[in-house]
């Protein structure tokens, strides 16, 4: 377990691009978004925050028409992975794995 969250340290400070948060829009989403926020802040990097009430093939479609190729979806998406899958294959999503994932990547 150690060496899996030592690498996915390792992995986010290679990031050096701009990085894209979608976040339910809810207290708890809003709540895991600052915490990534709170990270992304203390090693400066630069992201873009948006919070939705659902993950639709239109937001989708807007999100794979941006620049960013590093998404974050915070307490939303483990119901949309299908939906995911199809629209963003080509970009890297890490995953917060909660108790009601529905499909293993």
């Amino acid at each position: 377990m150690q060496s899996l969250i030592e690498n996915s340290i390792n992995e986010f400070k290679k990031i050096d691009k701009p990085i894209r948060i979608i976040s339910h829009i809810d207290c708890d989403g809003i709540a895991a978004a600052s915490i990534l926020v709170k990270a992304f802040v203390r090693e400066n990097k630069k992201f873009i925050l948006s919070n939705v009430k659902q993950i639709t093939p239109d937001l989708l479609k807007e999100i794979v028409l941006e620049p960013y190729k590093v998404i974050f979806f915070t307490d939303i998406g483990s119901g949309y992975l299908t939906l995911i899958d199809k629209y963003l294959k080509n970009y890297k999503i890490p995953l917060s794995l909660y108790s009601n994932l529905k499909k293993t990547i």
